[in-house]
């Protein structure tokens, strides 16, 4: 016993100035935005109550990552240096308010046809690049990564200012690469490549702001000092739809839906394996399904106040929860889902056939309506 006493003292002694480290180590904020097509409204109810559940300072995110709709909130959020919590969570739920979907796309000239067989897309994105070079007037003012797909290879590409500046022009091409639906939307190119929707490869992307923070915090070693906020669009709770009566395009949006809710799963499970002493402290996703337009991506007035509405409820209830409870929650939830699944590949397959049949439909009744 008494050849122990001087091992637990100098054990003793390296836990407490680890401890002691550990606490005075930079505290690092991050915000993960997930992509889902038009929901972005969500979003910007959900940052509008943790804004009114907890203090302005408890939401000075240092990192954000946003995917396809997520990238345009994200961009958004970096206008606006820490401290201007108040003014950037109320200016973005203005911007979801008053957005239109003149401001976003617009038909061809020669319409549905032109796009299918003559443009890269369905629809004319010139409007949301003229609207994002009106929003988006200055560098980055924090950290922000911005997840897209290259057509050519498949891989993720980060948009990011990690290391150099994201400047006001690059941050519009960003948001266009990370937003460019597939179909809907066209490619976008930047530096000679051509870029679709990040969602293609991740709907949500939490490693982006693990990376960032690790270097803010001094390290792996202090990943407890890393904090996490996530706001989901999909999240864990599938939402059954009758899909036998969709058209192509309504069958396409549902495909991309559906993949977005795989991916979020398996992403949830991947970072919890990844990152097990980052502390997840809010998790908010929909208990609710979010409105859905009969027209696709129509941005909506009515269903955007709605999720507005909603996205503001179910972050207040997750703070009410207790930090860090309803995110454990919500993470078994895609553990368990992850292992046994509620949406079987094969479902997916078969809606994706679906929809194959339903867009072929589609085109041959528009092309025929044009040559009568």
């Amino acid at each position: 016993m008494p050849n122990s006493f001087p091992f637990l003292t100098l054990f003793l002694l390296f836990t407490s100035l680890y401890i002691s480290y550990s606490a005075d180590a930079p505290q690092c904020l991050g915000l993960v935005l997930q992509g889902g097509v038009d929901k972005g409204a969500y979003q910007a109810g959900a940052l509008q109550g943790l804004l009114s559940a907890l203090k302005p300072e408890d939401i000075q995110y240092d990192v954000v990552s946003g995917i396809s709709v997520g990238a345009v909130n994200a961009a958004w959020i970096s206008q606006f240096p820490k401290g201007q919590e108040a003014a950037m969570t109320s200016q973005l739920v203005d911007l979801w308010l008053n957005l239109k979907t003149s401001d976003v796309y617009k038909q061809w000239p020669g319409g549905i046809i032109q796009g299918l067989l003559f443009e890269p897309s369905i629809y004319n994105t010139d409007p949301g690049q003229k609207f994002l070079k009106k929003h988006l007037t200055q560098k980055a003012q924090r950290f922000i990564s911005l997840g897209a797909t290259n057509v050519d290879n498949a891989s993720y590409k980060v948009f990011n200012n990690y290391h150099t500046e994201l400047e006001a022009d690059q941050l519009v091409d960003a948001v266009m690469a990370s937003y460019a639906l597939p179909g809907f939307f066209p490619y976008k190119v930047v530096d000679n490549v051509a870029y679709i929707d990040g969602g293609a490869v991740m709907s949500a992307d939490v490693a982006a702001v693990v990376s960032k923070c690790r270097e803010v915090v001094g390290g792996k070693i202090n990943d407890a000092n890393i904090h996490i906020d996530v706001i989901l669009l999909t999240g864990t709770r599938y939402q059954p739809k009758d899909s036998t009566k969709f058209n192509g395009i309504q069958m396409l949006l549902r495909t991309i839906e559906l993949m977005s809710y795989h991916s979020a799963i398996s992403g949830l499970v991947q970072a919890q394996d990844s990152y097990p002493h980052v502390d997840f402290r809010y998790i908010i996703q929909p208990e609710k399904k979010l409105p859905s337009s009969i027209l696709p991506i129509s941005f909506n007035h009515k269903d955007i106040k709605e999720m507005i509405n909603l996205g503001a409820a179910d972050a207040v209830k997750q703070v009410q929860l207790g930090k860090s409870i309803g995110a454990k929650q919500i993470l078994q939830e895609a553990q368990e889902l992850f292992r046994g699944g509620q949406v079987s590949i094969k479902d997916k397959e078969e809606l994706l056939d679906q929809y194959l049949e339903e867009f072929d439909k589609l085109i041959k009744e528009k092309t025929q309506k044009l040559e009568l």
